[in-house]
């Protein structure tokens, strides 16, 4: 895989790719808040055979430039927009995970153009119960991750991601990762 980084708005992001072939479709894996483009690696290492594979990190996770603007899904989507081009992708699959779902669905209405061919969402809070319980919970955990960030993030990357147990380094490392993004 290849690190590399694009300039977006101000911000550096960081991606990993294979190399491009340019008459593939690229799959361009975003991950959810905190988490770093390596989240992906099973999915890279899987679809690199058949596609361009490219996992990008927004502005302030992983290694990307930490900033203190843009954290909104338009600015976001504007993000995404700007890897698309540097990497002259012609044909995208575009795949958002939870919080990156409305990135990219910010992506498909307001930035897209001939290029994409598929969205993938994967976990994310489209098409959700707007009821007030549901905000009431969705305003309560973002609450308890600005007053206790080390636990919460704990929670978050121990018990809260994935389904099956994962090794504990990996878990060590994503945890240092997640808490690189800033708080706020």
């Amino acid at each position: 895989m290849i690190d590399g980084f694009v300039e977006s708005q101000g911000a550096k992001l960081h991606y990993i790719a294979n190399a491009h072939q340019a008459d593939r479709t690229t799959l361009l894996f975003v991950p959810g808040v905190m988490l770093p483009a390596w989240i992906w690696n099973a999915q890279l290492h899987h679809f690199a055979s058949h596609y361009n594979v490219v996992a990008m990190e927004p502005r302030s996770q992983g290694d990307s430039q930490q900033v203190t603007e843009g954290h909104y899904a338009f600015s976001m989507a504007q993000d995404i927009r700007n890897v698309v081009d540097a990497l002259n992708v012609k044909k995208l699959i575009l795949i958002g995970w939870s919080i990156a779902a409305s990135q990219a669905l910010n992506y498909a209405v307001h930035f897209a153009q001939q290029e994409l061919v598929g969205l993938v969402l994967v976990d994310g809070l489209v098409g959700i119960d707007p009821s007030l319980p549901f905000f009431a919970s969705t305003v309560d955990y973002w609450d308890q991750l600005q007053r206790d960030r080390l636990e919460k993030s704990k929670q978050f990357v121990f018990h809260d991601i994935f389904k099956q147990p994962q090794p504990p380094a990996f878990l060590e490392r994503l945890l240092e990762v997640a808490l690189r993004t800033p708080t706020n």
